[in-house]
């Protein structure tokens, strides 16, 4: 029961990493390039991430 809540809880920061990070790209704070390594993901990777966020806001 403990890793389901532990992996339900890093699944969660993922995603708010990635919303924060994805919100910086489009406000021109970021690069994709510098987003994507913050994230620790490919620059490919992390632009599919965006694409699936933009889909679901």
């Amino acid at each position: 029961m403990c890793k389901a809540i532990d992996d339900m809880m890093r699944d969660s920061r993922k995603e708010g990493i990635l919303f924060v990070l994805t919100g910086l790209v489009r406000d021109g704070v970021l690069s994709i390039k510098d987003a994507a390594s913050r994230a620790n993901m490919t620059e490919s990777a992390f632009e599919a991430a965006m694409k699936k966020n933009q889909t679901q806001a």
